[in-house]
């Protein structure tokens, strides 16, 4: 009971003797958020914790796990498809497209300076990150053409090369590996292959 009022619960005896289908999506999360404190944890992996909240839900759910993270001293790993989310949370990113990472960094690193492809095509789709051409705000949403490939189709080449308006030749002929740009900062296109430290 102690916990479900750590998590901003208060009626904690009647959400404990309730049904799931009895709780609201955001009394969910915080029921979860409890149990998954039960075991005292170092680790917190949270995947997808803010979806199906309406903006005023998903603020509190984030403010209550930044406060449980800071009283509790907790590490915290957000798995999302929101860019935005990612951005508002997350001290570093790591970007994955078709099952494996295609870049990671520091996150004001990242959103300042994407270096891989696909990056910079999801910052354009959330319009978040640097502006292009001084245009922000009125423009479209972008989009990526195209699908994932399915893990049958991966092979030997870039996975993001059909979908890529940077492709070149190299692209659809092998696979590229991580390329360390500086510290902290990988990523897997052909683009920056000629940094120094690279790994499979």
């Amino acid at each position: 009971m102690a916990l479900l009022r750590v998590v901003g619960l208060e009626d904690a005896d009647a959400i404990a003797a309730g049904y799931p289908h009895q709780l609201s999506g955001g009394q969910r999360q915080r029921a979860l958020l409890a149990a998954a404190l039960a075991g005292d944890p170092r680790l917190l992996v949270l995947d997808e914790p803010t979806s199906a909240l309406d903006p005023l839900a998903q603020q509190s759910l984030l403010q209550l796990i930044g406060r449980v993270q800071q009283e509790r001293g907790l590490a915290l790993l957000l798995i999302t498809h929101d860019v935005q989310l990612a951005a508002q949370v997350a001290q570093r990113m790591v970007v994955m497209y078709a099952g494996e990472t295609v870049e990671s960094a520091p996150t004001q690193e990242l959103l300042a300076a994407p270096a891989h492809p696909y990056t910079q095509a999801l910052l354009r789709c959330a319009l978040i990150g640097p502006v292009r051409d001084g245009r922000r705000g009125d423009e479209a949403l972008a989009t990526i053409p195209g699908r994932v490939p399915p893990p049958e189709a991966w092979g030997g080449a870039c996975r993001f090369a059909a979908r890529c308006g940077k492709a070149m030749p190299r692209c659809r002929q092998a696979h590229p590996v991580l390329t360390e740009l500086a510290p902290a900062r990988w990523v897997r296109c052909f683009l920056h292959a000629d940094a120094e430290d690279t790994r499979g």
